[in-house]
């Protein structure tokens, strides 16, 4: 006896020594930073041994012990298990309730193996919907979390009473609550929002995912985490699953980590082009609104303090890339002009902004660089509703200008009787002449026509009303004054 003993005993230290080897060689490679597990098979294996059920899942749980010390040697960061699912309330009550008494014993009987736990700083989470478990589970389940919470190193997730829906779900009701709080705005939930609410948040994405019993299917398990993951499908029963079952998964992740590599980079690369692509898309289409609804005013843009408008003349005809609008503090907008800018010193393509009420003015396009994706996202929203209030703009513009074409009629018949002043300018040939234009002013989202003299030249004639409008030829251009 003695004999074969000590023979175990050599035969188990040759073991540890070539499982030291073979880990050695495997964390030259890349190792999974988080590794699930779902165990299926505890009931098979017991009826295959001829022994109840709850004794296989017994011989589970300390096949989990095993399974810990296995990653916590190849330096895995994160472990989940799957313990039981909301699904498993179905089964048999007097199943349910062995399991739910042996649940309470083994989370217990994790504080006793020091080794493991304590010796390297493995942190115990229990994760699920805790409120379906029996009261004295809660009790042993915070027990165990309590104990191990300061540990940092490691963390072994147990999933009891999960499924990923109800983990995602409740994720999506936490963000709600805090948009509804307040203490986060709607336009800046992500998906890196939602995850940060998950049951696993801390925690690296699932890198390797392993099922044994041979079923190919996730039973709703880590569906958000394990998007990139390799997946495993072993045909051994989670009791009788060894190092080498382990090591085969782990060969496979490594022959396979180049194309998931590359298959993450590709996904960031993407979501990187399609969020620059809704940046781009919102600058556009507000710029091409001209006019914004509901941009918070409070903030600071750069470049925009000070800006004042104006219509400038250049030799007596009205500049075509020059129109601003000033606010008085009462808030009617006035004309001003400013003949000391030169063009160079202004940048094109402006965005109006407004909000509600409040004064009309320009700001610089570059400004836009300066907002968060949430802003601009906002106002990507409202371009709609701007486009209908142009819409309207547009059909009293029209009706405008052609009220003015039949005021001009009539007024060049009396214009030599009117005077005017021109600001700036000596009058060379003695006679000066005059015309009325409609220009359209955008105050608090309602459109206003206003009556301007220009002074149309030394040219002679009339000149035609002057409109804010990019796409027509006789309409100046709408630019910024800063």
């Amino acid at each position: 006896m003695s004999y074969f003993g000590t023979l175990y005993e050599v035969a188990a230290c040759v073991w540890e020594a070539i499982k030291k080897c073979l880990i050695a060689v495997l964390r030259a490679g890349p190792i999974p930073k988080h590794l699930a597990f779902i165990m299926d098979g505890n009931r098979r294996f017991a009826t295959k041994q001829g022994l109840q059920t709850i004794t296989g899942h017994q011989q589970g749980y300390l096949k989990l012990l095993d399974a810990l010390q296995w990653c916590l040697d190849l330096g895995v960061e994160a472990i989940t298990v799957y313990a039981f699912s909301i699904d498993n309330f179905r089964r048999d009550p007097r199943e349910v309730a062995s399991l739910m008494r042996l649940a309470e014993e083994k989370l217990l009987d994790l504080l006793c193996h020091k080794d493991i736990i304590d010796a390297n700083q493995v942190q115990v989470r229990v994760i699920g919907n805790l409120s379906l478990l029996p009261a004295r589970v809660q009790q042993a389940a915070n027990q165990v979390m309590a104990a191990t919470c300061h540990h940092q190193q490691c963390h072994l997730n147990i999933c009891m009473a999960y499924t990923s829906r109800q983990e995602m779900a409740q994720a999506v009701h936490s963000v709600h609550q805090q948009v509804a709080e307040g203490s986060i705005a709607a336009g800046d939930v992500t998906a890196d929002t939602i995850e940060q609410e998950l049951y696993t948040q801390g925690c690296p994405p699932v890198d390797l995912l392993i099922r044994t019993s041979g079923e190919h299917r996730l039973s709703d398990f880590m569906l958000w985490q394990s998007r990139y993951a390799q997946l495993v499908f072993s045909n051994t029963l989670w009791p009788g699953y060894s190092f080498w079952d382990l090591l085969q998964a782990l060969v496979q992740y490594q022959r396979n980590y180049p194309d998931l590599e590359r298959i993450q980079q590709m996904a960031k690369a993407t979501q990187a082009r399609v969020s620059e692509d809704v940046m781009t898309k919102s600058c556009t289409a507000l710029q091409d609104c001209s006019v914004l609804h509901g941009l918070n005013r409070s903030k600071a843009l750069p470049g925009s303090a000070g800006d004042d408008t104006d219509l400038e003349a250049d030799g007596g005809k009205a500049s075509s890339d020059r129109l601003s609008v000033a606010s008085t503090t009462d808030g009617t907008d006035v004309d001003t002009s400013d003949s000391s800018a030169s063009s160079e010193s202004r940048p094109a393509s402006p965005v109006c902004v407004s909000r509600g009420s409040s004064p009309l003015r320009l700001v610089p396009s570059a400004t836009l660089q300066h907002l968060k994706a949430g802003d601009e996202l906002d106002c990507l929203k409202k371009c709609q509703e701007v486009a209908d209030c142009w819409h309207g703009i547009e059909q009293q513009r029209s009706q405008a200008y052609a009220a003015s074409l039949g005021d001009e009629v009539g007024l060049s018949s009396t214009n030599t009787h009117q005077e005017s002043e021109i600001s700036g300018q000596s009058d060379e040939q003695g006679s000066s002449q005059h015309t009325t234009s409609a220009a359209l002013e955008v105050k608090g989202g309602q459109s206003v026509l206003q009556s301007r003299t220009l002074h149309a030249g030394a040219g002679g004639g009339h000149a035609l009303p002057t409109c804010v409008n990019r796409r027509k030829p006789h309409c100046t251009q709408i630019d910024s004054a800063d």
